[in-house]
């Protein structure tokens, strides 16, 4: 089947078109109008790969009427690799599903030397809860560059090795360059699963933010640049301690203190993932955010929340930073927002931190966001908060009071007040 030519390929190239080798579904267990489709795709070629899979998902009733479809599209799939995808079809929730068919097509084969996924999955954990159970697991990156929007689809069998059920996600997933991140898939499956596995992915929204801060859509040209840099990645912010405060309610709440030891550079923009492990290493749940503007040689507190199941206990949270999204600027100034008077009150059910943000700056700063982190005589990380001032006036002061969640009484106290970028105080971003 002869295919375009791309420039590490012949003029035309006789390749085996992708299979579907397997599949199954579920109905959603919240939501019979959804339903989760998952099946496996394997190329079958040697040193070929295949990029710009198209593939549909249709389900059909008794006598063969259509009930729904969806669509997607695999960026690159290597050589010789089985490949487990995830969809999501509506159908009518009065109508019975009798079989569902999948179809794929590759639009171009190119010749390469890059035989395997860079991005690997480790062990697969299980995790029933209620009407939600999940899969987690950890996805490693060999590459030289960070990737955002990874499509992660996990895959449950039963013990006769038969596909019941699935998931996928992409929302919020990126995999730092050379190291690794957990995951946690929603999944819907009929009976509980004997196996669970983990697929990750590349599919038409995945990129790659390169040093220079230009955004690369992946192909295989990009991935074969980004697997040919080996030197380690240097952090853009440190981070210099973590924490969390875990609710009988399955709400961890964390935290942790960013560095930027640069002299130079401003940094803003850094996208983030929080991820909770209990004491056997299986992810629990996983969370994400943006870090706002952190001034040069400046430590501030990020906090933020995620959601486990109940009843599961947190042993620690690990913090990934994409260091190539975090964007230097020059700023003329140090940071105008101070926190002072900074107090704790004790309370029996939910504690306060108050405080008073100045600003140096001559014009009102809007929307300034508050973080509060508290210690334990050792140093630890024993109490969160998270808040909000609506404006602090040039030159003026603002009130700041913040719920924090915490473990007692602490023997230290921060108040962190940020903006998002410079454009909040009157700077260009640029």
């Amino acid at each position: 089947m002869p295919v375009e030519a791309a420039e590490n390929a012949s003029d035309s190239i006789e390749f085996q078109p992708p299979l579907v080798v397997d599949q199954g579904w579920s109905y959603s267990h919240s939501n019979r109008a959804l339903v989760d489709f998952v099946f496996i795709v394997e190329n079958p070629n040697q040193n070929i790969a295949l990029e710009r899979n198209l593939y549909q998902a249709t389900a059909y009733s008794e006598n063969g009427t259509e009930l729904g479809r969806c669509s997607g599209c695999i960026a690159v799939l290597f050589p010789g690799e089985r490949l487990g995808v995830g969809a999501v079809v509506r159908v009518p929730e009065t109508e019975e599903i009798a079989k569902f068919e999948a179809v794929i097509t590759a639009e171009k084969a190119i010749y390469t030397e890059l035989i395997e996924n860079p991005l690997k999955p480790g062990e697969a954990a299980y995790i029933p809860y209620q009407s939600a159970p999940m899969v987690t697991g950890i996805i490693e990156n060999s590459m030289g560059r960070s990737v955002s929007n990874v499509m992660v689809t996990a895959v449950a069998y039963d013990d006769d090795g038969n596909i019941i059920g699935g998931g996928a996600t992409s929302s919020s997933t990126f995999v730092p360059a050379m190291d690794r991140t957990g995951v946690t898939v929603w999944i819907s499956s009929r009976g509980v699963p004997a196996k669970v596995e983990l697929y990750p992915s590349f599919y038409q929204h995945s990129v790659f933010l390169d040093p220079s801060g230009w955004l690369k859509v992946v192909n295989l040209e990009n991935l074969e640049e980004a697997c040919s840099v080996v030197e380690p990645v240097k952090e853009a912010l440190s981070i210099e301690a973590v924490g969390f405060v875990q609710q009988a309610t399955g709400t961890v709440y964390y935290a942790f203190v960013a560095d930027n030891p640069s002299e130079v550079h401003s940094l803003y923009s850094a996208n983030y993932r929080a991820v909770a492990y209990d004491r056997e290493e299986r992810v629990l749940g996983t969370g994400s955010g943006i870090i706002g503007l952190v001034f040069a040689g400046e430590r501030m507190g990020v906090t933020g929340n995620l959601q486990i199941p109940r009843g599961m206990k947190v042993d620690r949270v690990e913090i990934d930073i994409d260091s190539f999204s975090a964007k230097p600027v020059e700023m003329p100034i140090r940071n105008p927002l101070t926190a002072e008077r900074v107090a704790y009150l004790s309370d029996q059910f939910l504690p306060r931190v108050t405080g008073v943000i100045k600003n140096s700056l001559d014009r009102d700063v809007q929307w300034v966001s508050l973080s509060v982190i508290t210690y334990d005589e050792s140093g630890k990380i024993m109490g969160v908060g998270s808040g909000s001032v609506n404006f602090v006036p040039a030159g003026g002061q603002a009130a700041a009071d913040v719920f924090v969640y915490d473990t007692g009484k602490p023997a230290r106290t921060e108040l962190y007040p940020k903006v998002s970028n410079p454009m909040d105080l009157g700077f260009e971003d640029s």
